[in-house]
């Protein structure tokens, strides 16, 4: 199991000797790192967990089976398959963008291993359709796909600029940007079109967990009838909206989400 170590990249930080333990999972295109400025908010208090994605980032790339890594279920057995390494149970989980989807098929396999969820950014589905909008429309996401497939160089300044969505912060957008960069092209196109084209809704819906739904109000790739949408649709769940723009609100204003977890933590 030290290849699951190692592939994963897994760290285990904070307080090893306490009885409660937080996972941490990045969403595309990031890594570990993305947690880096809400972490000391917890390491007192709580055991941490911190694990990179096969296929997101350039760490464990030579691992990425085109054939296996095609939905988000066998991101989750990867999850599982950590968990059960660990010996995890009832744990809360905070997950960043397409993470949330990940956890929830993870956990609807194995409940046992979860305690609550903590999502950042989720979305069950990208794509418009009747009586729910995602914030995309197909012809949008023949445009991304056709730009990551014609100059994915350039496909990535656009796509981080507006993820990050902070120009007072532009060290920010230039660190996702050299993540992404660093993925191989063909990779990156599966693993976005995996990510824009899915969806999860009627799994959320049986997903029955505490969960705190974390939503800018001001995010360009899960607009905030998204957030308002999983709030209605979990079970025991709650929504925080939180006064900022951006995809990455862990980075742009990591104060914010830190408190916003912190407080959830010690209620519920």
């Amino acid at each position: 199991m030290n290849d699951l170590i190692q592939r994963h990249n897994i760290e285990i930080l904070g307080n090893l000797d306490s009885k409660e333990t937080l996972i941490f999972a990045h969403g595309f295109g990031s890594q570990q790192s993305a947690w880096r400025f809400i972490l000391p908010a917890f390491e007192h208090r709580y055991r941490i967990i911190l694990f990179d994605l096969i296929g997101s980032t350039f760490l464990g790339m030579n691992k990425f089976d085109i054939d296996h890594y095609h939905s988000f279920k066998d991101y989750a057995e990867d999850l599982v398959k950590i968990c059960s390494f660990l010996e995890l149970e009832k744990v809360s989980f905070i997950a960043h963008s397409a993470s949330c989807m990940i956890g929830t098929l993870a956990a609807l396999k194995n409940p046992s291993f979860f305690k609550k969820f903590i999502f950042i950014g989720a979305s069950p589905r990208y794509l418009n359709d009747v009586n729910y909008v995602g914030g995309f429309t197909k012809t949008d996401v023949i445009g991304m796909l056709g730009g990551i497939t014609k100059n994915y160089t350039d496909w990535i300044q656009h796509y981080t600029f507006k993820a990050i969505d902070d120009p007072t912060q532009p060290l920010l957008s230039q660190e996702f940007a050299q993540c992404l960069l660093k993925l191989n092209p063909d990779i990156a196109l599966i693993v976005f079109k995996m990510i824009i084209t899915s969806d999860y809704r009627k799994q959320v819906s049986e997903l029955k967990l505490p969960t705190l739904i974390i939503q800018p109000q001001d995010d360009l790739f899960v607009p905030l009838n998204v957030g308002l949408y999983l709030n209605e649709n979990i079970q025991n769940s709650k929504i925080q909206i939180l006064p900022t723009k951006g995809h990455f609100p862990q980075l742009t204003h990591p104060y914010i989400v830190a408190y916003t977890i912190s407080q959830y933590l010690k209620s519920s």
